[in-house]
């Protein structure tokens, strides 16, 4: 049984002191209207304190009996954190020979500090198994819960297991077959993992000091600012994943190869509202994204000779597509954060580029058309853009659309390294 703790302070502090210039002899032409300008000394005092304080509970378990290999772990773990920091500010000191914030004109202070605490606990286990290292099984459980969300949303279960064959260790896996596959397995995964990485209290209502007219006086109070949502959850992530690992001529050339499905439940994410209700937008479990893809490992020793002479070569090839599956809980474009349905996060959105305008009698005629349906003065040398519903003129809402997205087809890249 393993125990370990780890508490650790971190204190940050920040002094800023601007002194004032030397005053000095200043007489300008009484016919030229001039004013000198002198920097008034003044201090900024901020002071950051963090504490955390983390703890891990392990127990582990390993048996072996012939060929049998069992190993178990459950554990438990928690982190604390506490977080503040206060400013103070002043300026108009006496002079420039006692820094101290005390000194400064108390009509000029200005003082601010907040403070804010988070805490995360899991209990977690794992087993695994393999028979002749051969048979390979592997099972993992965590309950998370993290202070981020509230009532019954704030632990989360997440599943995974895993199973590998290592054909290469079978009986029938002769030398002949040995000598050019010198190792193969089979394997496959399926899992959850969450994420809860909200904003701080987004299910609280939250409120901030303002000043309002009272009476005909300014006077202090407090207001909401952001909407809450007491409905936040974990995000999760389910992956699907099978592949194979593979070595030739005794190691030469090895092989990793990998398909996976992940679909992404309840993103976490900052959506619009409507602006008449008078709140910034809160965070929302509000997304389903689905990525596939493919990825493949080659490595190939080309030298490996006997005086410590050694050169090898990795290529690395991957390829992933994703796509929005859900947003705002059914079937909806979010065109002003760049978010459609079927398509990446993030796609570009906007007018298609057809080609630069020119001076033949078509173009010309063109755009004394354009330009009589209100659009920007086109002349000769500017860019045509296409119209695609075929009315003449530019509007967003009809004439744009999908031109791309940040997401490359596919991925690779080749090391090499020698060394001697």
């Amino acid at each position: 049984m393993t125990f370990t703790n780890a508490y650790t302070v971190t204190d940050n502090q920040y002094l800023a002191w601007t002194a004032t210039a030397k005053e000095e002899a200043y007489n300008p032409d009484p016919n030229r209207a001039r004013v000198r300008n002198i920097s008034r000394n003044n201090m900024n005092d901020k002071r950051e304190d963090t504490n955390e304080y983390t703890l891990n509970l392990l127990l582990d378990y390993e048996k072996q009996f012939k060929k049998h290999n069992l190993h178990a772990l459950i554990g438990f773990s928690q982190i604390e954190n506490k977080y503040s920091v206060s400013e103070a500010y002043r300026q108009d000191f006496y002079n420039n020979d006692v820094p101290s914030m005390n000194m400064g004109s108390e009509n000029t202070w200005t003082n601010k500090g907040y403070n804010n605490e988070f805490a995360l606990r899991s209990y977690f286990g794992r087993i695994n198994y393999n028979y002749d290292n051969r048979y390979l099984l592997e099972a993992n459980l965590r309950y998370d819960g993290t202070s981020r969300f509230t009532g019954d949303n704030q632990y989360g279960t997440f599943p995974s297991f895993s199973a590998g064959w290592r054909i290469s260790n079978e009986s029938f896996w002769s030398d002949v077959i040995r000598d050019f596959i010198s190792d193969l397995k089979l394997r496959a995964s399926w899992g959850k993992t969450g994420n809860q990485t909200a904003d701080l209290y987004a299910f609280y209502d939250s409120y901030v000091s303002t000043s309002y007219n009272f009476n005909g006086t300014l006077v202090n109070g407090y207001m909401q600012d952001s909407y809450a949502n007491k409905d936040l959850r974990w995000e999760t992530s389910t992956q699907t994943d099978v592949g194979l690992d593979a070595a030739f001529i005794n190691n030469k050339l090895t092989l990793t190869a990998d398909y996976y499905y992940k679909r992404t439940d309840g993103i976490l994410v900052d959506l619009p509202i409507s602006g008449m209700i008078g709140l910034d937008a809160p965070v929302q479990n509000a997304a389903i994204v689905d990525n596939k893809g493919f990825e493949l490992a080659l490595n190939t020793v080309n030298i490996d000779s006997k005086n410590g002479f050694r050169w090898t070569t990795d290529w690395v090839f991957s390829m992933n597509r994703e796509k929005i599956v859900e947003l705002y809980n059914g079937k909806n474009d979010d065109i002003g954060n760049s978010w459609f349905i079927g398509e990446p996060i993030n796609t570009w959105y906007g007018y298609k580029f057809d080609r630069i305008w020119s001076n033949t009698e078509e173009d010309l005629a063109l755009m004394e058309v354009w330009n009589k349906a209100g659009n920007t003065n086109y002349v000769p040398g500017t860019v045509k853009l296409v119209d695609q519903n075929g009315d003449n003129k530019l509007t967003p809402e009809d004439d744009r659309v999908i031109i791309g997205n940040p997401r490359p087809k596919f991925m690779t890249a080749e090391a090499r390294y020698c060394a001697g």
